[in-house]
């Protein structure tokens, strides 16, 4: 069986311990939700060519070239400017000429035009005929200094990228961008909050101070994606005093901005009744306008909702779809559902093939269940060629990632070549990211002396097993109760009756459907 998730969630399945008191040859590992993050904050902007300058400034009409021409020839440099951007755009009755096109803008940045210096300095970065890095970053100094923002911008973007510049600095480019900022440029207050929220290029991270930058640019600044990214902030308390109304207003604020990030992101919002009243329906709606506007994410949460009835109507061709979607468009989560739909045959023909190729795509898209799913193929040899070798390795790689069912499948196979001391390692590595079966492993391990002298830490053991209790694992349960009921590890704090415990525990893994705790139970002349 296959694991599949959402944008924000996962069900993991993987193959457990053998359980030799329980008499099975496997288990399955769910966890229901995950910490995977939203969808990153979309890019920066790049940087921004300023056009040509007002016809008031001028003096001309922007569709006669030869008449800016004769303007410009009797000093005026904005006119001159304007001559500069009809031949660097073929306007105004002109054909496209980069050198008549530098020429104009020359001329004019030598009369203090600031709209020409910034225009000639990113023909300097971009033009490849004439690329010059070093003149392009000190005719954007120029231009910065004549209080043109988008040069500020635009230097600050050679600061942060070390382009024409002695070093990488981005202190100097927080400077910049701030510059820029104050100018009413936008993009430079969302880039300067973004360096310091990420901790970019040098420069310490600094969320507090983010957060208000964000704010400015949003409210009045009305950038949606500087909304979107505060209300991320709020959501997750970074910089902030978590608030998910807030979060939730300042994503709409973003959605309404048409940032689909921000539409996204409230979708979720919804969808978990996080600062808003939950609503399956409501989600839908803002995950397919994320979606309408190639939002990968959105795509793969949308289908999940189809998947699973939640909101709308359920449809599994409906949901493959969309996950195509998401897939094709860059969401390694929904490649990695894709896969899992065409595994189980779910909404598409059945194609094992298919499943690994789409498995192997959400893995290199950082997908940690993607890898887990690629893991089990190989080792199972569905869809591929058996190969255990290779599922060790795609286990570990979604170990690493985060993944407490691959760090559990692969404590087992290291237990299976009697690695104990690595399959303990894995298996606590498993508990602490929250795997049910993980912990259940991890406590087998010292309660049968595996890997370790005797005698077997009952209480180390039965920790491990409420653990698993706690985290949904019904085996986890009956071998707790069991211990408990035995005397071999003291009840709950509070609780007088350990035999009448050992029952309740016993009783909560019978019911979860662990047959074993159900004949312990029979065997001390217990009903189920």
């Amino acid at each position: 069986m296959s694991s599949s998730e959402a944008w924000r969630r996962r069900a993991l399945g993987g193959v457990g311990i053998l359980g030799l008191l329980c008499g099975v040859l496997g288990t399955t590992d769910a966890v229901a939700k995950d910490v995977d993050k939203k969808a990153p904050p979309p890019a920066r902007p790049t940087q921004q060519q300023q056009m040509a300058p007002p016809s008031a400034q001028s003096g001309c009409n922007d569709a006669d070239a030869p008449g800016c021409i004769a303007i410009c020839k009797r000093g005026n440099m904005a006119a001159c400017a304007n001559v500069g951007w009809m031949y660097g755009h073929g306007k105004g009755g002109v054909s496209t000429d980069s050198a008549l096109a530098k020429q104009y803008y020359e001329m004019a940045c030598n009369g203090n035009s600031s709209l020409a210096c910034n225009n000639l300095a990113y023909m300097f970065e971009h033009d490849a005929s004439m690329k010059d890095f070093e003149r392009a970053t000190k005719l954007y100094d120029k231009a910065c200094v004549l209080a043109n923002f988008t040069a500020c911008y635009n230097l600050a973007t050679m600061w942060e990228h070390g382009k024409g510049v002695p070093a990488i600095d981005g202190q100097k480019a927080v400077t910049f961008y701030m510059k820029a900022c104050t100018g009413n440029e936008q993009s430079g207050c969302y880039s300067a909050a973004y360096i310091l929220d990420h901790a970019r290029a040098g420069v310490p991270q600094d969320s507090a101070r983010a957060a208000q930058i964000y704010l400015r640019s949003c409210e009045p600044g009305g950038y949606a994606s500087s909304c979107n990214n505060l209300g991320f902030l709020y959501e997750h308390g970074r910089g902030v005093v978590t608030d998910p109304m807030k979060a939730s207003q300042f994503y709409e604020k973003a959605c309404t901005g048409k940032d689909y990030t921000g539409c996204a992101n409230l979708g979720v919002m919804y969808e978990e009744g996080k600062g808003v009243a939950q609503s399956f329906a409501t989600a839908g709606g803002y995950y397919t306008k994320a979606c309408d506007n190639d939002e990968a994410g959105a795509c793969s949460n949308l289908a999940w909702l189809y998947e699973k009835g939640k909101g709308v109507g359920e449809d599994a061709a409906q949901a493959a779809k969309l996950y195509y979607k998401g897939c094709t468009k860059g969401s390694a989560f929904g490649c990695n559902n894709l896969g899992s739909m065409y595994e189980d045959g779910r909404g598409v023909a059945k194609d094992a093939t298919k499943a690994v190729t789409l498995y192997q795509r959400s893995c290199d898209g950082g997908n940690a269940t993607g890898c887990f799913n690629l893991g089990t193929m190989y080792e199972a040899g569905t869809g591929i060629a058996k190969d255990e070798a290779k599922a060790q390795q795609f286990y570990k790689k979604a170990c690493d990632d985060g993944s407490g069912s691959g760090c559990n499948n692969l404590g087992f196979m290291f237990q299976n070549a009697k690695d104990y001391a690595s399959a303990i390692r894995y298996y606590r590595q498993a508990c602490a990211a929250n795997s049910g079966t993980g912990c259940y492993n991890h406590g087998y391990m010292y309660e049968n002396m595996l890997g370790m002298a005797p005698p077997a830490d009952f209480a180390k053991a039965g920790a491990l097993y409420k653990r698993a209790c706690d985290l949904g694992n019904a085996r986890g349960c009956a071998h707790f109760g069991d211990l408990v009921y035995n005397g071999k590890v003291p009840p709950s704090a509070g609780v007088s009756d350990p035999k009448q415990e050992g029952v309740r525990f016993l009783r909560k893994g019978c019911t979860a459907g662990n047959q074993w705790g159900c004949d312990q139970l029979k065997s001390y002349g217990l009903a189920p």
